[in-house]
Protein backbone atom coordinates (compact mmCIF):
# COMPACT_ATOMS: atom_id res chain seq x y z
CA UNK A 1 0.00 0.00 0.00
CA UNK A 2 1.43 3.26 -0.80
CA UNK A 3 0.58 6.23 1.46
CA UNK A 4 0.02 9.71 -0.76
CA UNK A 5 2.28 12.50 -0.30
CA UNK A 6 0.82 14.52 3.64
CA UNK A 7 0.56 17.61 2.12
CA UNK A 8 -1.51 16.05 -0.98
CA UNK A 9 -4.02 14.86 1.40
CA UNK A 10 -7.26 17.13 2.27
CA UNK A 11 -10.76 15.92 5.04
CA UNK A 12 -12.10 15.60 1.72
CA UNK A 13 -9.61 13.82 -0.38
CA UNK A 14 -11.25 10.42 -1.57
CA UNK A 15 -9.00 7.59 0.03
CA UNK A 16 -9.06 4.07 -0.99
CA UNK A 17 -9.93 1.85 2.65
CA UNK A 18 -6.66 1.28 2.89
CA UNK A 19 -5.29 4.39 3.00
CA UNK A 20 -7.70 5.70 4.67
CA UNK A 21 -7.51 3.30 7.84
CA UNK A 22 -4.10 3.97 8.45
CA UNK A 23 -4.47 7.80 8.29
CA UNK A 24 -8.43 7.26 9.92
CA UNK A 25 -6.83 5.35 12.56
CA UNK A 26 -3.33 5.28 12.98
CA UNK A 27 -3.42 2.68 16.12
CA UNK A 28 -4.53 -0.05 13.53
CA UNK A 29 -7.62 -0.67 15.44
CA UNK A 30 -9.86 -0.12 12.06
CA UNK A 31 -9.34 -1.96 9.25
CA UNK A 32 -9.73 -1.94 5.71
CA UNK A 33 -12.91 -4.61 5.93
CA UNK A 34 -14.16 -2.79 9.18
CA UNK A 35 -14.61 0.24 7.25
CA UNK A 36 -16.10 -1.42 4.10
CA UNK A 37 -18.90 -2.90 6.16
CA UNK A 38 -19.74 0.43 7.80
CA UNK A 39 -19.83 2.10 4.28
CA UNK A 40 -21.73 -0.88 2.87
CA UNK A 41 -24.12 -0.51 5.96
CA UNK A 42 -24.88 3.12 5.56
CA UNK A 43 -23.05 3.94 9.02
CA UNK A 44 -19.93 5.38 6.92
CA UNK A 45 -20.47 7.70 4.10
CA UNK A 46 -18.46 6.46 0.78
CA UNK A 47 -18.00 6.69 -2.97
CA UNK A 48 -18.21 3.35 -5.08
CA UNK A 49 -16.38 3.98 -8.18
CA UNK A 50 -15.33 1.18 -10.34
CA UNK A 51 -16.65 -1.55 -7.65
CA UNK A 52 -13.75 0.46 -5.44
CA UNK A 53 -14.69 2.01 -2.29
CA UNK A 54 -12.88 5.64 -1.55
CA UNK A 55 -13.83 7.07 1.85
CA UNK A 56 -12.74 10.81 3.13
CA UNK A 57 -11.28 11.73 5.95
CA UNK A 58 -13.97 13.79 6.59
CA UNK A 59 -16.54 11.27 6.41
CA UNK A 60 -14.63 9.27 9.23
CA UNK A 61 -15.04 11.89 11.61
CA UNK A 62 -18.23 11.99 10.88
CA UNK A 63 -19.03 8.62 11.50
CA UNK A 64 -16.96 9.12 14.40
CA UNK A 65 -19.17 11.99 16.04
CA UNK A 66 -22.18 9.79 15.19
CA UNK A 67 -21.05 6.93 17.29
CA UNK A 68 -19.72 9.02 20.19
CA UNK A 69 -21.03 8.00 23.55
CA UNK A 70 -21.54 11.05 25.60
CA UNK A 71 -20.83 11.03 29.36
CA UNK A 72 -23.69 10.04 31.97
CA UNK A 73 -24.36 13.20 34.29
CA UNK A 74 -23.96 11.98 38.13
CA UNK A 75 -26.85 11.54 40.14
CA UNK A 76 -25.68 12.64 42.88
CA UNK A 77 -26.23 16.39 43.55
CA UNK A 78 -22.66 18.60 44.21
CA UNK A 79 -21.98 20.14 47.31
CA UNK A 80 -22.70 23.76 46.06
CA UNK A 81 -26.73 22.59 45.03
CA UNK A 82 -28.90 23.89 47.48
CA UNK A 83 -31.72 21.30 48.78
CA UNK A 84 -35.26 22.46 49.85
CA UNK A 85 -35.28 20.45 53.11
CA UNK A 86 -33.63 21.44 56.00
CA UNK A 87 -30.51 19.68 57.45
CA UNK A 88 -31.08 16.58 59.30
CA UNK A 89 -35.01 16.30 58.37
CA UNK A 90 -35.80 12.88 58.26
CA UNK A 91 -38.90 13.52 56.09
CA UNK A 92 -39.09 11.44 53.05
CA UNK A 93 -40.55 12.44 49.80
CA UNK A 94 -44.79 11.94 49.92
CA UNK A 95 -44.46 11.47 45.86
CA UNK A 96 -45.53 7.73 44.93
CA UNK A 97 -42.22 5.87 43.39
CA UNK A 98 -41.67 3.21 41.61
CA UNK A 99 -41.27 0.85 44.34
CA UNK A 100 -44.86 1.92 45.89
CA UNK A 101 -46.66 1.13 42.22
CA UNK A 102 -44.41 -1.98 41.82
CA UNK A 103 -45.77 -3.29 45.08
CA UNK A 104 -49.02 -2.29 44.65
CA UNK A 105 -48.84 -4.45 41.11
CA UNK A 106 -47.63 -7.08 42.77
CA UNK A 107 -50.60 -7.35 45.51
CA UNK A 108 -52.61 -6.93 42.61
CA UNK A 109 -51.25 -10.38 40.49
CA UNK A 110 -51.19 -12.00 44.03
CA UNK A 111 -54.92 -11.24 44.67
CA UNK A 112 -55.96 -12.08 41.22
CA UNK A 113 -54.14 -15.40 41.87
CA UNK A 114 -55.67 -16.22 44.53
CA UNK A 115 -59.08 -15.93 43.21
CA UNK A 116 -59.01 -17.86 39.64
CA UNK A 117 -59.22 -21.64 40.66
CA UNK A 118 -56.07 -23.24 39.21
CA UNK A 119 -57.33 -25.92 36.12
CA UNK A 120 -54.87 -27.86 34.27
CA UNK A 121 -55.10 -27.69 30.40
CA UNK A 122 -56.06 -31.39 29.11
CA UNK A 123 -53.34 -33.17 27.23
CA UNK A 124 -54.65 -34.57 23.79
CA UNK A 125 -52.56 -37.43 23.26
CA UNK A 126 -51.95 -38.47 19.74
CA UNK A 127 -51.72 -42.17 18.85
Amino acid sequence: MKLPAPETITPTTPLRLEVAAELGFPDGSMSAGALRRLAASGKLAHEKIAGKYFITLAAIEEMRASCRVRAKAPDLPSKDQKTDSQSGSSETDSAPSALDAMNALAEELIESLQTKPTTRPKLRRRF
